[in-house]
């Protein structure tokens, strides 16, 4: 006259561990954030990136963020039968470019940068003339992605955006010289 019950799901179903690993912080400039699941014992996963975007059901996900801030990641992981499932919850810190330095540099200044018009549209191609050695330069979307680029572009010479190649929106344009100093200017396609 007994009943036999199980104590929990895991009596009747294969075990479940969910489990993950996020650089962090994560600089935006690298693009969309990747997520490794190390999860075992899972058929299922159901990830939410804590910034309101839709969840993502794939594997191991690369989510990109629109606005630096620290983010909390859950991962919940369904065993193989749907019976049984686990969370892993981490924080993650994302942090875009820094845009602090935006303008004409004063003449007297070791790296001047003369640019303009700024904001630019689309009759108006945005130019930037350096007054020293450029190794390489970047457009950079709102999002952290490289648009644009090039390599050396010596004193004097100008660097030429047209307005064509980019969507209406926020830019930041990022320069390192070829003493290793960086130069950033933020700039508005209308």
């Amino acid at each position: 006259g007994y009943t036999i019950l199980p104590r929990s799901a895991a009596d009747i179903s294969e075990p479940v561990e969910a489990d993950f690993f996020v650089e962090d912080p994560w600089y935006s400039e690298n693009g969309p954030v990747p997520f490794q699941n190390l999860s075992s014992g899972a058929g299922g996963y159901f990830w939410t990136f804590g910034d309101g975007t839709p969840p993502d059901t794939t594997t191991s996900p690369f989510h990109e963020y629109a606005v630096d801030s620290t983010y909390t990641v859950v991962l919940t992981a369904q065993s193989q039968d749907g019976v049984c499932s686990d969370q892993s919850v981490q924080e993650v810190t994302i942090i875009f470019p820094d845009t602090s330095t935006i303008g004409v540099a004063e003449p007297h200044m070791s790296a001047p940068l003369r640019f303009g018009p700024n904001p630019f549209g689309e009759a108006e191609m945005f130019e930037l003339t350096p007054q020293v050695d450029i190794e390489q330069w970047s457009v950079l979307d709102a999002f952290g992605r490289v648009c644009s680029g090039g390599g050396f572009t010596g004193g004097g010479q100008r660097i030429v955006l047209d307005p064509r190649n980019l969507a209406p929106g926020w830019y930041t344009l990022v320069a390192t010289g070829t003493e290793g100093r960086n130069w950033s200017v933020r700039l508005v396609r209308r």
